[in-house]
């Protein structure tokens, strides 16, 4: 079996294949990666835009992923309590 290795520099906290592509969706606690097992290349990177915190406020963090059945759309859960949908497609 041939190994897929990325080292990220923030906590990776939920992975998810595309039911679609031969896809992984690495969250972690700063952006979204989207990379293609495949090719082993980047195919997109997301992170939302939020307002600025105050010195004691965090920055929310995605805690879980989840593709549409199609491979189109991905679903994030973050620590802000909201459900994000992504469009995906490739860079």
């Amino acid at each position: 079996m041939e190994q897929f290795r990325e080292n990220f520099e923030e906590e990776v906290t939920d992975v998810a294949f595309s039911p679609a592509n031969y896809w992984i969706a690495v969250a972690t606690t700063k952006e979204i990666v989207i990379y293609d097992l495949e090719k082993k290349e980047k195919v997109a990177s997301v992170a939302p835009e939020f307002p600025k915190m105050g010195k004691k406020g965090t920055m929310p963090s995605c805690t879980c992923l989840c593709w549409s059945m199609d491979g189109a759309s991905l679903f994030t859960g973050y620590t802000d309590n909201v459900i994000r949908v992504w469009e995906v497609k490739p860079m």
